[in-house]
């Protein structure tokens, strides 16, 4: 390794929306530095300070040699390009979901890491969250489920990235972790779908089952008022929700009675920061973790399947 635990040296690839995020979040840790971004925005300097240094071609940040690590923060059909040249310069990865929009593509990737030994991992930031992973811990035991999981806003209108691929990898991650298995059936409907420009907005329908006996059904939209961030799942005796756009953000409540509404308590921080200082740990272990690439390639290989069933219902529209 390069630098020093203490001190990692990151670089970013894209500095959009979301890479900007990163920016601030690494400002913010105590055990990294933003050391090189690759942007093709003309105001970077004033986002990272004249401290991190620009690279206009993305794979000289890759092949300069001084990283610890690099984060790739840019549209979902450039991850496997930019993912496979840093895993092959033994550059540890982590990339924002999906891992790619292509199943062959992300099983190379896992390979590749596991054939390096570096660590690649894959912002399904939801995964990353507090209130989540307390979710998570609550329910370990107590299934069958019924999960039904809602997300959206007015937009992103993406031409190259549907909403599919979009919102859903949060929701299929989640389901998936829930239940920890990947669904064996599964079905994705559209419910309704406009053109705007280059882009699509619409609203999806999945359906998931489990062999375990569990069920989950998810609705996507980027054609909704307001943003829309919201898991529910019920248990034999009990409903417990998570709800990012709500003040409590977690709580619980019993099936079948009128008992109250009960806030359940977590440590608030926020997903990326969490997502950040676990992508240094793995780092300093110096190991690619099999289990996690090949749980974001069942991820895309479960959105893979809604995207051919969508494209078979629409055949038949």
């Amino acid at each position: 390794m390069i630098g020093h635990p203490s001190t990692l040296r990151l670089g970013l690839i894209g500095a959009g929306r979301w890479g900007s995020n990163y920016v601030r979040t690494i400002h913010a840790a105590p055990h990294a530095i933003l050391t090189r971004i690759s942007t093709k925005r003309s105001d970077v300097s004033a986002l990272v300070g004249m401290e991190c240094r620009v690279d206009r071609r993305w794979q000289s940040l890759i092949e300069a040699g001084d990283l610890d690590g690099v984060i790739i923060a840019t549209p979902p059909r450039l991850h496997f390009r930019m993912a496979h040249y840093a895993l092959s310069h033994d550059v540890p990865v982590l990339v924002e979901k999906p891992l790619t929009m292509d199943v062959g593509q992300a099983r190379t990737l896992g390979a590749l890491a596991s054939e390096h030994g570096v660590p690649l991992l894959v912002d399904h930031v939801y995964l990353y969250h507090p209130a989540y992973r307390v979710l998570r811990s609550e329910l370990r035991g107590k299934g069958p489920f019924r999960i039904e999981s809602n997300a959206g806003n007015d937009g992103p209108h993406r031409p190259d990235t549907s909403v599919l691929w979009d919102y859903g990898p949060h929701d299929v991650a989640m389901c998936m972790d829930l239940v920890g298995e990947t669904p064996t059936h599964v079905s994705a409907r559209r419910l309704d779908r406009r053109g705007i420009g280059a882009a699509v907005a619409e609203t999806l329908q999945l359906h998931f089952e489990f062999s375990t006996g569990d069920q989950a059904d998810v609705s996507l939209s980027n054609q909704l008022r307001n943003r829309t961030r919201l898991l529910s799942v019920r248990t034999g005796s009990e409903l417990l929700v998570f709800d990012d756009t709500a003040e409590t953000k977690l709580y619980r409540e019993p099936v079948g009675t009128s008992g109250r509404r009960e806030p359940i308590p977590f440590v608030a921080e926020p997903p990326l920061t969490v997502a950040v200082r676990e992508f240094g740990e793995a780092i300093v272990r110096r190991r690619s973790n099999v289990k996690d690439t090949n749980f974001a390639t069942d991820v895309v290989a479960v959105l893979a399947r809604c995207a051919a069933g969508l494209r078979s219902s629409a055949s038949h529209d």
